[in-house]
């Protein structure tokens, strides 16, 4: 491979992206509450940390290419902005996130079950994977043994 995506412009705009979330998800995860004298590897915001900086190697990765092709040069036009707009992609990410803002907004409200079974249904219906009653099977299956697994398993309580 050469390297070349042939979509610089997205992939200065998602690496930028990936390099300022990652950095909060690594402020965040260090900012955590730690344990014992074994400190950060007691934390639960190790596994976060981990992945954050693994996400940032990332980001700087496909920033640096990003830039080297020249990805920061905007062109925007009237056109181009509505044909974004109007775009299928587009219009599954605003869904996308505004469902996982919705979960976020009921994560600890509703029972982690719950809230999690209904997020699962909702996304795959949504991206019409597979009939109801597998869908409904899935997604409640899914999100009990997740449950099951770190509450009574691991001792990590779900909020």
């Amino acid at each position: 491979m050469n390297g070349n995506s042939g979509m610089p412009r997205g992939d200065f705009i998602v690496s930028v992206i990936l390099v300022v979330f990652s950095g909060w998800v690594i402020h965040m995860s260090l900012s955590m509450r730690r344990f014992g004298e074994l400190g950060l590897a007691a934390s639960p915001g190790l596994s976060p940390l981990v992945f954050a900086i693994l996400l940032l190697v990332c980001g700087l990765i496909l920033l640096r290419r990003s830039v080297a092709q020249r990805g920061y040069r905007m062109a925007w036009s009237g056109q181009k902005t509505a044909v974004f707009l109007r775009a299928v992609e587009t219009r599954h990410f605003i869904v996308v996130l505004a469902t996982i803002f919705i979960y976020y907004l009921f994560l600890g409200v509703v029972h982690f079950v719950m809230i999690s079974a209904v997020y699962v249904f909702f996304t795959i219906w949504y991206f019409k994977g597979v009939v109801w009653w597998k869908n409904l099977l899935i997604s409640t299956l899914s999100a009990t043994i997740i449950w099951y697994s770190f509450d009574q398993v691991f001792l990590i309580p779900l909020p």
